[in-house]
């Protein structure tokens, strides 16, 4: 999986716990790790040996 996938079903993951939740303490800590996922570079995921 490449970084740019990972992030993606990161921030999709997290999107959808922001449109189940309700207390707003909650979303508030959900939003914010949407933007961190958004902002994180992609030599922050690992990568797999292609090898393996």
């Amino acid at each position: 999986m490449s970084p740019d996938e990972l992030k993606r079903l990161n921030i999709e993951h997290f999107e959808r716990l922001l449109a189940r939740t309700t207390d707003q303490k909650e979303r508030s800590k959900i939003a914010h790790l949407i933007i961190e996922e958004q902002n994180k570079p992609d030599d922050a995921y690992p990568r797999r040996d292609p090898q393996t």
